[in-house]
């Protein structure tokens, strides 16, 4: 197995990531620490290659929300028009609490792939936290009393 090659540094991050759901809690983080240091690897050969942004980002979320979401607001400023990309962005503003963002990511993609995707998951994130709520056809905001 050759290590120094960035799409294999994905593939056994993914795996990694994929085995730790697996896992009892004591081989969690051993699992976890795998992953991190394969996504270390990869992105030291690859900075903005998208799919170990994404595995990164990923592994920030359940550390540090923000950090997740400024390792994939860096990401997106390199490769803005994917609406995949700013599907996840809306994923993370909403993570954030930050509505606004998330709703002007959202209507980015309007009409384009992932879109539907993307509002389902902000109106869950959104109901969760009892702030927004999104009826079909349209984007409403609900500001908490």
């Amino acid at each position: 197995v050759y290590p120094y090659n960035y799409l294999l540094c994905v593939r056994m991050g993914d795996i990694a990531m994929e085995e730790r759901l697996n896992r009892v809690s004591e081989e969690k983080a051993a699992i976890e620490k795998l992953s991190w240091r394969w996504c270390d690897r990869g992105l030291a050969l690859a900075a903005m290659y998208g799919p170990l942004k994404m595995l990164r980002t990923n592994l920030l979320s359940g550390k540090s929300p923000r950090d997740a979401l400024e390792n994939w607001e860096e990401y997106v400023g390199w490769h803005f028009w994917n609406p995949c990309n700013q599907a996840k962005l809306v994923e993370l503003y909403a993570r954030n609490g930050d509505y606004d963002k998330a709703i002007k990511a959202l209507r980015l993609i309007k009409g384009r792939d992932h879109y539907e995707q993307a509002k389902l998951v902000l109106g869950r994130i959104g109901e969760e936290e009892a702030v927004i709520s999104i009826p079909s056809g349209m984007l409403q905001e609900h500001r908490r009393p």
